[in-house]
């Protein structure tokens, strides 16, 4: 009997996630669905080409750990690490944008999707002598990529990010005037409040800007493609959801899907879906919805399903 019970148990860690609303949860079906796009051809509906979306965001990284595991080997030394203050732990923010990967028509890469991550330090000149830098030393440095725009890539360029208080609005007059030089049309979106899924030894701070920047480098486009098929089959878990965050992500084999040049550019949502979100919408959403649609729906047809 107590095998019996021992084998009908597994382990599962639990991650504690945000309380929704109901305006929490109309909040993140607009977003979601203003992401669809209606399909003349198909007469449903599917995920925009998201080519010219930026996705960014902020990231504290601290220059070591109060506490932290090692493997050594029998004779190796064990680790000793020491700070001034266990409470306050020195750390950096950095802030990251990417956006997706473009391929030509043939495969081949034309932007690999990382526009940069930029740590909020300082150039300054060492005023000391340390064990780090001697006096006189630049020390903090920032570490930019260069980038450059693809030919026949859109000007008109939307950069997503959370609703952390110290962000501007994307009507701030400042940003306006900034946003559309050279051409450009730059718009902020504020993603749907509490959806953090809808946008992954000690060191000196040189050497945590070092670490950090060398991880970007290291990352492959085919991972920041991945990624965006990703966000989208979480938004249709969303939809399926009502707005619900109580979803697992379904699994794709994307990497398979990649080597037999099958990984679709994005993913179609089924109509029914689409209708359910509809009359889960408040007014004001639901008008808005239509607007922007390349290709309106017939109302009719909607409410026709709804009266079902």
């Amino acid at each position: 009997m107590e095998m019996e019970e021992k084998e009908a148990q597994r382990k599962h860690t639990n991650a504690i996630k945000p309380l929704l609303t109901d305006t929490n949860k109309n909040n993140r079906l607009f977003f979601c669905i203003s992401s669809c796009i209606y399909d003349e051809q198909t007469y449903g509906f599917k995920f925009s080409d998201m080519s010219n979306i930026v996705h960014i965001d902020e990231k504290l990284f601290y220059l070591t750990r109060t506490q932290q595991m090692y493997y050594l080997t029998p004779r190796e030394p064990e680790p000793h690490g020491e700070i001034q203050s266990k409470r306050f732990v020195p750390k950096i923010m950095f802030m990251c944008a990417v956006a997706k990967s473009m391929y030509s028509s043939e495969g081949e890469l034309i932007f690999d999707g990382k526009i940069g991550t930029f740590p909020f330090t300082a150039q300054v000149l060492a005023q000391r002598r340390s064990k780090n830098r001697n006096r006189g030393e630049q020390e903090n440095s920032i570490y930019n990529k260069d980038t450059h725009k693809p030919e026949g890539a859109s000007k008109i360029i939307y950069n997503q990010q959370d609703n952390a208080k110290p962000h501007i609005l994307d009507n701030d007059p400042i940003f306006r005037e900034a946003a559309n030089q050279d051409g450009f049309n730059i718009h902020l979106v504020q993603q749907a409040p509490n959806s953090p899924d809808m946008n992954k030894a000690a060191y000196n701070y040189t050497q945590l800007v070092r670490a950090v920047t060398g991880a970007f480098e290291a990352l492959e486009h085919h991972t920041l493609s991945f990624v965006w098929i990703t966000l989208q089959v979480c938004k249709v878990e969303v939809l399926n959801k009502l707005g619900g965050i109580n979803y697992h992500i379904p699994h794709m084999n994307k990497s398979k899907l990649a080597r037999e040049g099958r990984l679709p550019d994005y993913l179609t949502v089924r109509k029914e879906i689409i209708y359910e979100s509809l009359s889960h919408l408040d007014v004001n959403h639901l008008e808005v919805a239509y607007c922007t649609w390349e290709i309106k729906i017939k109302r009719f047809s909607i409410k026709q399903h709804n009266q079902q």
